[in-house]
């Protein structure tokens, strides 16, 4: 009974809070972000301890000022990601056009069916909206909530348009193949930590990395296209498709899946590169000492 209680309680402050947020300007959201991350950046946590040994690791020819300037900034975009998120997906018309630039969709639009690479980068979760902003149908896994009605609400959220959401999982695995056997987009968050998958480097470490998108895009012939959201101000942003990634195709599915993901590291890690502030560094994505 207090479980439930606490669950109805949380749906409840979430819907006021995405209530409010929803009706201010995004320039607004971003600064209010701005505001909490770097607090929550300058806290003494163990989160923000992973996410400076991790730049460090990384990024060893930082100094150790630009080390917490990264961390700062990391920490800020992604709080800015959670706040801008309900003024995002309520983006309509004009509204969408002055706050996103689109650029290479052509990449996707001609075949539908491909497979979408993208990271936890800038405000990643405008890669769904923008598709489904022009109509694309894409399916996506995702770690539900332990609260179902939070679950249900942000699963929605993210599905309004013309996405599908799928949980992980056994059953969410056979029906994401089966909608992407159908001729379906499907979208995958590859720069995370994955204890069971493919051996591969990232950022020069060993990493064990997703496997799905590539033994998808290998067994059913489908194209990947790498997707990328940059911020570029407050409130502002570029979601940039790039040409579809040429794979190896040996006839080997191992070989060629190990060959395809660290492909696609090399397209994340490069991207990173280009602003390493707007990662999400606090993952425990490396093997790192003491922590």
């Amino acid at each position: 009974m207090l479980k439930t209680i606490n669950h109805g309680l949380q749906y409840l402050l979430l819907r006021v809070l995405f209530a409010l947020l929803r009706l201010l300007p995004l320039r607004l959201t971003a600064c209010i972000g701005h505001g909490l991350g770097t607090f929550l950046a300058s806290l003494p946590t163990h989160v923000n301890r992973v996410a400076r040994a991790n730049i460090r690791l990384c990024l060893p020819e930082l100094t150790e000022a630009e080390v917490q300037k990264t961390h700062q900034h990391a920490t800020i975009s992604f709080v800015q990601t959670l706040f801008e998120m309900p003024k995002i997906y309520s983006l309509k018309g004009d509204a969408f056009f002055k706050a996103v630039e689109v650029e290479g969709l052509e990449h996707i639009r001609n075949d539908t069916s491909r497979l979408i690479l993208t990271a936890h980068y800038g405000n990643w979760e405008l890669v769904n909206k923008t598709l489904g902003f022009y109509g694309i149908p894409m399916a996506g896994i995702y770690r539900p909530a332990n609260n179902k009605w939070v679950d249900g609400f942000i699963t929605r959220l993210r599905a309004q348009e013309s996405g599908v959401m799928i949980p992980k999982g056994v059953k969410g695995a056979k029906k994401l193949i089966k909608l992407v056997k159908d001729g379906m987009c499907a979208g995958f968050l590859n720069d995370q930590k994955m204890s069971d998958g493919i051996a591969s480097t990232f950022f020069g470490q060993e990493v064990k990395s997703p496997s799905a998108i590539a033994d998808l895009a290998l067994k059913y012939q489908k194209d990947v296209v790498p997707v990328f959201v940059e911020r570029t101000a407050w409130g502002q942003f570029k979601v940039t498709f790039y040409p579809p990634v040429e794979l190896q195709k040996t006839g080997d599915n191992r070989k060629d899946s190990a060959h395809a993901i660290q492909k696609f590291n090399s397209i994340i890690e490069a991207q990173i590169r280009q602003n390493p502030s707007q990662w999400l560094w606090h993952h425990k994505r490396f093997k790192l000492n003491n922590l």
